[in-house]
């Protein structure tokens, strides 16, 4: 047993000298691969270890990027203060390019450590040497938190001015603390609710909705500007339903807010939701001069395709080329009502609307989309001779304007094998 043990020990001790002379030998570039390696995948290795390689290559890249992971490891570990002392030298501007970086981390770690008079310092230098850094706007939101625990609370809202023009939430969340800080509750209202209504699911909002409670325990509903700007944002999300309802609110209860951009993006919410019922009247609000009035069109005629609403489809876009017969949109709605009619199986109308935007449009670019998918059309039929004909006039009109579909148009009249030879030469020719 005691044999044992004495070989174990010499094992260990032999294994420790290896490591140890082994890492002594290692190169800069081996150091730095090590690290990446260590790094990958987001874990983080032991603090011992890296802080070796910060220590036997110190005031190189490579001992900088060392210190700078063992910051992010005490960070990690809740070691606030430790973290900003590692973090306090000038070797990340001397040595690498991340000085940006370490002066944010070092402030937030200055931060998470209660000291916010030096954060605050730390994040003013950040924010006037390095001006086009990728942390600015961490940076400022950090700044005015700090600001906030360090009684400067007045300074935040005019420092935070264009990120809250921008509608960011979580500067208008700071701005709406830092109104309360000083006392200022009706501002400390109007900021919170902004911060809610501009993104009613997200992690500020439901912040601001808490701090809502205790100032205004009487829900107000959203009225004007903001009712624009819970309209928006939900459209903005892609909440569509969502988006629809607020839009009518906000056309019923501020009917001089509506533009006619906002028209638009009102029938793109109803047409998605797939709430077609009120989307013709919404259309019809839209100034007959105005020139929103094509896109208002195609929404319509988008809106009544998704919804399956077929005969109005027909009727709106016949109506549509009518009032727009150069219209820059209308090959392209006729297009899009085809493939909508084929994703919902309706042949009759696929065809329909992809034939007219071949005959009506044939020089339009974006009709070769619609040729193509008109002569598959024909292919998924049978009609062979005809489709393959067609194959061929689409690579005879647009082989050298588009050649998204190049290679099948190509390829299918010679796979049927229904169209006369000299229609394959001449296929032949044009995908050479």
């Amino acid at each position: 047993m005691k044999n044992s043990f004495i070989k174990l020990s010499l094992s260990f001790l032999l294994t420790t000298v290896c490591f140890t002379i082994s890492c002594s030998a290692q190169t800069e570039e081996q150091a730095l691969a090590s690290l990446r390696e260590m790094t990958k995948d987001g874990k983080l290795p032991p603090e011992a270890t890296v802080a070796d390689i910060e220590s036997r290559f110190a005031n190189t890249k490579t001992g900088a990027l060392a210190k700078l992971l063992r910051a992010r490891i005490k960070i990690e570990n809740q070691d606030f203060a430790g973290a900003a002392a590692v973090l306090n030298s000038d070797v990340f501007k001397k040595r690498t390019k991340l000085a940006d970086h370490a002066l944010w981390l070092r402030g937030k770690a200055l931060q998470g450590a209660g000291n916010h008079v030096e954060a605050l310092n730390v994040l003013t230098e950040l924010l006037r040497e390095h001006s086009e850094s990728v942390r600015v706007r961490d940076a400022k939101l950090l700044w005015a938190t700090s600001a906030i625990a360090a009684g400067r609370a007045v300074e935040v809202p005019p420092f935070l001015v264009e990120l809250t023009e921008k509608n960011d939430a979580d500067a208008l969340l700071l701005a709406a603390k830092a109104y309360e800080a000083q006392g200022s509750q009706a501002e400390a209202i109007k900021y919170f609710r902004r911060t809610i209504f501009l993104g009613p699911m997200g992690a500020a909002a439901k912040e601001a909705r808490t701090r809502l409670d205790v100032l205004q325990p009487i829900r107000q509903l959203p009225v004007g500007g903001e009712q624009l700007l819970l309209a928006e944002s939900l459209f903005t999300a892609k909440d569509y339903a969502n988006a629809a309802l607020a839009y009518r609110d906000l056309a019923e209860e501020s009917p001089a807010m509506i533009t006619p951009a906002i028209r638009i993006r009102q029938l793109i919410s109803l047409g998605n939701s797939g709430n077609a019922a009120y989307i013709r009247a919404v259309f019809d609000a839209l100034p007959v001069s105005a020139p929103e009035r094509e896109d208002g069109y195609r929404q319509l005629v988008l809106g009544y395709a998704k919804a399956k609403m077929w005969p109005q489809v027909r009727t709106t876009i016949d109506e549509m080329r009518r009032s727009f017969p150069n219209g820059a949109l209308v090959p392209k709605t006729f297009i899009d009502a085809g493939l909508a009619a084929r994703d919902a199986k309706n042949r009759t109308d696929e065809g329909y609307f992809l034939n007219t935007a071949v005959a009506a449009y044939p020089n339009a670019i974006e009709v070769a989309s619609a040729q193509f998918e008109a002569a598959w059309f024909q292919h998924d039929g049978k009609n062979f001779v005809i489709s393959s004909q067609m194959f061929i006039e689409h690579l005879a009109r647009f082989a050298n304007k588009d050649t998204t579909n190049r290679g099948k148009a190509g390829y299918w009249p010679h796979a049927t094998r229904s169209v006369p030879v000299i229609f394959k030469k001449r296929a032949r020719c044009m995908t050479a």
